[in-house]
């Protein structure tokens, strides 16, 4: 890799990314109450309507819930951050040389896994993109209001935007049944915090219910996430948020069906470059470095993702 790419770093396809949404604080919240008035206002408008038919009102109130649930999330998403704001500041003017105490919330001792947090997100979007298409669907597939030109056209752009719920429900479900079937792991900080240049060593520690365990890979990986934009055709630019690999390597445990698993805590060493980022966690976009477990196990794999505390012993 030359040195203009490895300063770019390569970009992350199906990563979950910290950021989540290009939106934050304040602007968040404004934008989640605006989207809340409406979906709530649009509801009393056509609830006062006598005029108005069952199935009209169902549709629009259930279209009107998509408003209100995701102007909920960017709410909650955005009083989050205020909050996160302001404990960063105040830890940071008591510890302005250790980034470690106000950078991020960290648990001296180790880290759960992420398994929890994609089994939520999967399911907001499940439930979100569910509600968004049910009066598209309706209003092609049973309504029986448009012409059959009408169906065909809207029908296909429905069917396109029906595979991607599928796809949403189908992460769903991997997600809720890899918690079933393993449960949360976790991994025991050697030391804390890591530095750069030095070495990373690290336990994974599985649950009693990841027997079976083989072929373990584990990846250190820096990550540093940008806000991009994508200019379309007669249309305003987007912005959204891109994960770029930084930096990575990679070890593989290959052990015992029968001891990989519960009775055994796999060690990991990794020789930290220094060269490379330190953490960033309270900033947005942040950068941080994270620990990658993939394991193949009978029935459900395992694979989740640990956030690891990477700073420099000089901080900026």
């Amino acid at each position: 890799m030359d040195t203009t790419q490895q300063a770019r770093g390569q970009r992350l396809s199906d990563h979950e990314t910290v950021s989540g949404t290009t939106v934050h604080g304040w602007p968040s919240v404004g934008f989640g109450l605006l989207l809340v008035a409406a979906g709530v206002g649009t509801s009393i408008l056509v609830l006062a309507d006598s005029s108005v038919n069952a199935t009209t009102l169902y549709l629009t109130l259930v279209a009107c819930s998509t408003f209100v649930v995701g102007g909920l999330a960017l709410v909650t998403h955005g009083v989050a951050g205020l909050r996160r704001m302001s404990v960063l500041r105040r830890e940071r003017a008591r510890h302005p040389e250790e980034p470690w105490r106000w950078d991020h919330r960290w648990d001296e001792a180790g880290i759960r896994d992420d398994t929890v947090r994609r089994l939520t997100l999967w399911g907001y979007r499940a439930l979100f993109f569910a509600m968004f298409m049910l009066p598209f669907n309706w209003l092609v597939f049973v309504s029986g209001d448009l012409a059959w030109f009408g169906m065909v056209a809207f029908g296909l752009v429905t069917v396109l935007f029906d595979l991607l719920v599928v796809y949403v429900f189908y992460r769903f479900v991997k997600s809720f049944l890899q918690y079933v079937r393993h449960g949360v792991g976790a991994i025991r900080y050697a030391r804390f915090p890591f530095f750069l240049g030095e070495p990373l060593e690290v336990s994974f520690v599985p649950t009693d219910r990841m027997s079976g365990l083989r072929e373990l890979k584990a990846t250190l990986r820096c990550v540093e996430e940008r806000y991009e934009k994508f200019d379309f055709e007669d249309s305003d630019s987007s912005t959204t948020v891109i994960p770029y690999e930084l930096y990575s390597d990679t070890h593989t445990f290959t052990g015992n069906p029968d001891t990989v698993g519960r009775s055994l805590d796999v060690n990991l060493s990794f020789a930290l470059p220094d060269n490379r980022p330190t953490t960033k966690l309270g900033e947005r976009p942040p950068t941080y470095w994270e620990l990658e477990i993939e394991a193949e196990a009978p029935g459900v794999d395992y694979a989740a993702t640990f956030l690891l505390p990477v700073y420099s012993r000089r901080p900026d």
